[in-house]
């Protein structure tokens, strides 16, 4: 590899860490909470479980709970409901809703997915909540005749396993109901909340559907850890640690809202178009509430409304998410070369099917996109041998015409043509390997698939870091013999800067996901196969 096209892998790399350093929100995966099946993990309070719990609510309780709930309230009094509990187990959650803020959950365990690498971890938990923190997709109405919050305690009617109902009833007679119907073989469940005023008066004021997380997790600059939703073709995320810092409010018709981690996410997808805004604050520590807000709800005496919405709470799978529909796939950052990397990944995915180890499958995937390039990396390493043969008459050159700059270039170039030699041919087919090469880096950085997927030995998951440090070892070893094989620079300066760039590269990659850094030994032994095979062949 010479000098111009070591320059260019370096110039994308670095493109590409300042792009995700400066338009990529960071973050890393936070800690999950593990659920055991057959336990519940109390999330509530001692007060709302178990126990009975008066429905005197005041403005304060619930604006404390939730970003949407603003109007002061008439004080109610109706007496007291327990909370309770409803549990659903399917093939791919097990849920665990509380009548508590109008059937919130206290948990969303991932049956295939586990909290911690080892085997016998429990399931990971999506409510990633503290004890007594409000829980995600309560609701909250503000109005100047009633409020209820996600402290508020519902009942419950007519409800199977599969098919949890939540009801409200205003001593006035306004009713708010909300049903669930999950799906037992995905991560998603439809949901809908009822409104009918059979009070004496209209009743005006907002609907909200919230979520809450506790943001505790620093980031590094590969993941995105926040709020994010897509309004028309526009998606906007904002971080928790900047919600921390200012409330995020945003207005529009949002097709989806979501709280993401690096490889799980939570979102709401709404139904209908009367949902106008988006808002989200800190609350208390590090708790975010977020919230969908429906506003400006106008009912007549007798008049009623239903809004629904789709509830998806699981892995960022791409095809999982457009499944869900709603553009929501479009919350895992593939890059600028997303056009390339999606088919990369559905190949990746499918030489998985034939190897049962993802280790394996991304040395295939290298070694098919090496064949794809072999005619480029060919032209590239024969113009690079050509260039060193007139290295030694290029030094004369640059040595005679020293103080004549522009002469020396004529020569240069003289001595090019005479030759039949194009500079630029050595770089060209680098230069175009590079978005295949950004691409794959994407992949590798945000496909779940590598979660807790093991290679052999030390490597036991591939989307952190080798704990040891042998694999960047191993890829610095193969960038500097890719190195030596290459031809040299003429400069001496240029050859200590070049002979440089495996340390430089070998530090780069230590955090890096070992998924990756075995792509780039992979694809830098091949790449040493194909220059020895060409130097003794000429």
């Amino acid at each position: 590899m010479d000098k111009n096209a070591v320059l260019a892998v370096v110039l994308s790399f670095l493109v590409l860490y300042g792009y995700q350093s400066y338009f990529v929100p960071s973050a890393e995966e936070p800690n999950q909470i593990a659920y055991k099946q057959g336990e519940t993990i109390s999330s509530v309070g001692e007060t709302a479980v178990g126990k009975s719990l008066s429905l005197e609510k005041t403005a304060t309780a619930s604006s404390v709970s939730s970003p949407a709930a603003t109007a002061a309230p008439k004080k109610q009094n109706v007496g007291t409901i327990e909370a309770k509990k409803i549990t659903f187990s399917g093939k791919k959650t097990h849920v665990t809703f509380s009548s508590l803020g109008g059937g919130g959950v206290e948990s969303i365990a991932l049956n295939d997915y586990r909290a911690e690498l080892a085997k016998e971890s429990l399931p990971l938990d999506r409510v990633n909540i503290s004890k007594g923190d409000p829980l995600p997709l309560s609701l909250s109405f503000s109005a100047a005749t009633l409020n209820i919050g996600p402290d508020t305690v519902f009942d419950v009617t007519d409800s199977t396993e599969s098919s949890p109902r939540f009801s409200w009833t205003s001593p006035e007679g306004v009713t708010i109901e909300k049903s669930y119907i999950l799906d037992p073989g995905s991560y998603q469940m439809k949901m809908a909340v009822s409104i009918k005023n059979n009070s004496a008066e209209a009743l005006e004021g907002d609907l909200a559907i919230n979520l809450y997380e506790q943001a505790t997790v620093e980031g590094d600059m590969r993941t995105f850890i926040g709020i994010s939703t897509k309004i028309g073709d526009e998606i906007e995320k904002k971080t928790f640690e900047d919600i921390k810092d200012e409330e995020f409010s945003i207005e529009g018709k949002p097709l989806w809202f979501a709280q993401e981690e690096q490889y799980f996410l939570s979102a709401i997808i709404p139904e209908e178009s009367s949902v106008k805004k988006i808002v989200a604050k800190k609350l208390h520590g590090d708790l975010i509430a977020s919230a969908l807000v429906y506003p400006d709800i106008s009912l007549s005496p007798g008049e009623g409304a239903t809004f629904s919405s789709t509830f998806y709470s699981g892995p960022k799978d791409i095809y999982l998410l457009k499944d869900v529909g709603a553009g929501l796939e479009g919350t895992i950052n593939l890059g600028w070369f997303h056009a390339i990397a999606e088919p990369l990944l559905r190949f990746l995915k499918l030489i998985y099917s034939f190897t049962g180890n993802y280790g394996y499958a991304i040395i295939l995937l290298t070694l098919m996109i090496k064949i794809v390039f072999f005619p480029l990396a060919n032209k590239s390493y024969k113009s690079m041998k050509e260039m060193q043969k007139l290295q030694p008459i290029m030094a004369e050159l640059r040595e005679k015409y020293k103080n004549d700059k522009e002469r020396m270039s004529r020569e240069v170039m003289e001595l090019y043509k005479k030759n039949r030699v194009n500079p630029l041919s050595g770089c060209l087919p680098m230069i175009v390997q590079i978005p295949v090469f950004i691409a794959l880096y994407n992949v590798l950085m945000n496909a779940i698939e590598l979660r807790h997927a093991p290679f052999h030995f030390w490597i036991t998951d591939m989307s952190i870091k080798d704990p040891y440090y042998i694999t960047p070892l191993i890829m610095g070893a193969t960038m500097f013999l890719q190195q030596k094989l290459s031809p040299s620079a003429p400069d001496p300066t240029q050859q200590k800067v070049m002979m440089m760039m495996p340390v430089i590269f070998t530090f780069m990659f230590m955090n890096l996901p070992s998924g990756l850094v075995l792509y780039w030994i992979v694809n830098n032994v091949l790449s040493i196969t194909q220059q020895y095979y060409i130097i003794k062949k000429t």
